[in-house]
């Protein structure tokens, strides 16, 4: 994948949750859960025919799949806490995963694997790059949550809470994604002795 496609394999693993997140309010969270199921699935298709698997996208599956089944078994009055936290808790999961994956392997080295050669995933650098690159995503995620918290709160900024803060966290995390590798690796370059 060429650098400056390089933030956009991790959006795609986050596609599902943009989904979801569009898509749920109090009336429509279930088709929201439904289609972001959809949107995992499709998405996965081609790495489970090669036997292959991303933490985030397993998640997702899980996540809007129990969705789905709670939405499908309960009766929508018994479900008033997950019409109302919906949003809160798929970015307080982003954030845990994203965090969660700093103890063994950071979630964004499996789509920087897809644009970087065999060799270099094992070095010190490629590790610690995915590790500042996940927290940072993880970072997004958590403000993300509590962005939707206060919104549950305040009638201020309503529009500033539910839309512009998000995008912007977004658009922040992609565009780190995509060129903080590259000034990791001038970074390492220029401390090696010539």
């Amino acid at each position: 994948m060429p650098p400056a496609l390089r933030g956009y394999g991790v959006l795609r693993g986050i596609a599902p949750w943009i989904v979801f997140d569009v898509l749920a309010s109090a009336s429509t969270w279930e088709l929201a859960a439904f289609s972001a199921f959809i949107v995992a699935t499709l998405f996965s298709v081609s790495d489970f025919w090669h036997g292959e698997f991303k933490f985030l996208d397993v998640v997702g599956i899980l996540f809007f799949g129990i969705i789905g089944l709670l939405a499908f078994f309960f009766d929508r009055r018994e479900l008033t806490w997950l019409e109302t936290y919906a949003s809160v808790l798929s970015s307080g999961v982003l954030a845990a995963v994203a965090f969660g994956s700093l103890a063994a392997v950071p979630f964004t080295e499996q789509y920087a694997e897809e644009s970087e050669h065999r060799e270099v995933w094992k070095t010190p650098e490629f590790r610690r790059t995915n590790r500042i690159i996940a927290a940072a995503w993880g970072a997004a995620f958590l403000t993300r949550a509590v962005l939707g918290l206060t919104l549950l709160h305040v009638s201020a900024m309503r529009g500033w809470l539910n839309w512009g803060f998000p995008i912007i966290l977004l658009i922040f995390a992609v565009h780190f994604t995509a060129r903080y590798p590259t000034r990791a690796r001038e970074r390492t370059r220029s401390r090696r002795p010539l």
